[in-house]
């Protein structure tokens, strides 16, 4: 699997998968704590979704002051529908980010574990890992 092959699979997940029960495609470890599609999602709403929210919001501010410069990206036609898209991305980001809250083993587990910052994780060795057979002596 490729980064958006495995995004893919995260996306099936939340779209069927959660509802039949099916287990999480990718377990968390210290190592990697988001999914792809966590990842992917983070990385366009910080780098691509709020500077551009940020750029509009500017050019909309300043466009009495500076009406070339907001000419060059279309004026307020252009300008004001796009800010207000990006706007209600951030409102359908924030709506399904609640919802996938209460998507954990209990509805208020991930709300517990984003205000203490941290959250127990159900340990799973690796497939290599051998199991103890109980009859080993463990030293301290």
């Amino acid at each position: 699997y490729g980064f958006f092959d495995e995004a893919i699979v995260q996306a099936k997940y939340y779209l069927r998968g959660i509802f039949k029960g099916a287990g999480h495609p990718f377990e968390k470890r210290p190592e990697k704590k988001l999914n792809p599609l966590q990842q992917a999602t983070y990385f366009a709403i910080l780098n691509v979704l709020l500077p551009l929210q940020i750029l509009t919001g500017a050019l909309m501010m300043g466009v009495q002051q500076f009406p070339q410069v907001a000419g060059w990206f279309g004026g307020l036609p252009f300008l004001a529908p796009f800010h207000s898209l990006v706007a209600w991305t951030f409102a359908a980001f924030i709506v399904g980010h609640v919802y996938l809250t209460t998507t954990g083993p209990r509805p208020l587990t991930s709300l517990k574990a984003m205000v203490n910052g941290w959250e127990d994780v159900e340990a799973h060795p690796h497939a290599d890992a051998q199991e103890p057979t109980g009859s080993e002596e463990v030293s301290e």
